[in-house]
């Protein structure tokens, strides 16, 4: 029986198919350049804000206590919708005539009861 050999070609020889040219590096003037711009520029505008917000701050604070103004200065933020007052009684004891809102445990005057007859009209 006679075999016959086939050539093989070197591993090489499989990838000599030209390749595209990679791109060269982009210049600094693209899309990446203006997002590293960007992110330089917010941390700069976040130092001089803090720099400036903390002389904003002293100044308030000096002139709180050149004039006095401890007690008609309030430096908290309102609640959005306003300040939350008392809720007013929506069941009342008849017999001592205690209240309570509904919220939070029940008193052990109305526990276990049926609310309705202790509803305050």
């Amino acid at each position: 029986m006679a075999t016959t050999k086939t050539k093989v070609k070197p591993a090489d020889a499989l990838f000599d198919t030209p390749t595209a040219a990679q791109p060269e590096e982009a210049p600094a003037s693209g899309y990446r350049a203006l997002l590293a711009q960007r992110d330089a520029l917010t941390a700069q505008i976040e130092e001089v804000r803090a720099r400036e917000v903390a002389h904003a701050l002293e100044q308030i604070r000096q002139l709180v206590e050149d004039y006095d103004l401890h007690s008609e200065i309030q430096f908290t933020r309102p609640r959005p919708g306003g300040p939350r007052g008392p809720i007013p009684p929506k069941y009342r004891d008849p017999v001592t005539g205690q209240t309570w809102s509904g919220r939070g445990k029940p008193p052990r005057w109305i526990a276990g009861k049926d609310r309705t007859e202790f509803l305050a009209v």
